[in-house]
């Protein structure tokens, strides 16, 4: 018994897969492991146990951030006597040579994350790949006739989104909640407007840069916002407003992931800003229902 996972001591093989979504974990246990076996499901985090062409394989997910996967991974390796850890994702790419559904291994990855510095005494030092099996990963792509390529990786989206969250809660503070989240939905729909016609990728990831922050400040006003009514809503409507925004967090991957695969990519990447675009005119639209009410108190 650890702080996070539970399980028995042999419960996990020497090799674990490591996506950040615990679904996605067990879609990889469900299709690609012979006699997987659920091994934990403390905190919804599914780890299973079962076999590749024979040897013992684990597969389980770390959540979201370097955080929580600092969290699973030191407990794997220290508590369970796991040995090998292959991350397993998806990423955008800012070379043109790269292609949608190419195979990217990562040879060493970079961060502005604090988490990452602490470990080499404050420098930002990107985190290598051990060598010997990076190259069995490219031996085995090739071998199978697939697109791979190896090069280094970058994060940076996490830095924007933290940005984003402290400069709206100082916002909201100083200015009325529903101009600020009619200013910060009009920007989301600029910004996604503009990627998706984008054609310069070095413009492109200021972009996406960009487009964290507004997630972030989003996220942080709609809140704002809740809270502003709870005094005047029933505790069935909170309770629905609360499940509402954790069912979205918690689905939006699956719906998204489905609407690319039936209509493709790109007509989901158009779809978003149209999206943001019916926001801004329900925002809209609720103004001046609070307009109106005003008006008639008033009167």
């Amino acid at each position: 018994m650890t702080a996070h996972i539970n399980a028995a001591k042999g419960d996990f093989a020497k090799t674990v897969i490591m996506p950040g979504d615990p679904l996605r974990a067990k879609y990889i246990a469900e299709h690609f492991l012979e006699d997987a076996r659920e091994v934990t499901s403390v905190r919804n985090m599914l780890g299973y146990t079962g076999s590749w062409q024979g040897k013992p394989v684990s597969v389980m997910g770390h959540g979201m951030g370097i955080p929580s996967m600092v969290l699973y991974g030191h407990e794997l390796i220290n508590d369970f006597g796991v040995k090998r850890i292959i991350r397993v994702g998806s990423l955008g790419a800012t070379q043109r040579q790269v292609q949608m559904r190419d195979v990217i291994l990562a040879q060493a990855a970079g961060t502005d994350s604090v988490t990452n510095a602490k470990r080499s005494a404050g420098y930002h030092m990107p985190t290598s790949a051990s060598f010997p099996l990076l190259l069995k990963a490219w031996e085995q792509a090739k071998a199978q006739g697939l697109s791979v390529r190896v090069g280094n990786i970058i994060t940076q989206y996490w830095s924007a989104a933290l940005v984003g969250a402290l400069i709206s809660t100082l916002i909201v503070t100083r200015m009325q909640i529903r101009h600020f989240l009619l200013m910060i939905i009009s920007l989301a729909l600029l910004l996604t407007s503009w990627i998706v016609s984008c054609g310069d990728l070095e413009t492109l990831g200021y972009l996406t840069y960009g487009y964290g922050f507004v997630c972030a400040a989003l996220y942080n006003a709609f809140i704002a916002y809740g809270v502003s009514f709870v005094k005047q809503a029933s505790s069935r409507n909170v309770s629905f407003i609360l499940i509402s925004g954790s069912a979205g967090a918690m689905f939006s991957p699956a719906i998204s992931s489905m609407a690319e695969k039936i209509v493709g990519l790109q007509t989901v990447m158009y779809a978003i800003p149209v999206l943001y675009g019916v926001i801004l005119l329900m925002l809209l639209v609720s103004n001046f229902g609070f307009k109106r009410q005003a008006e008639a108190a008033l009167a």
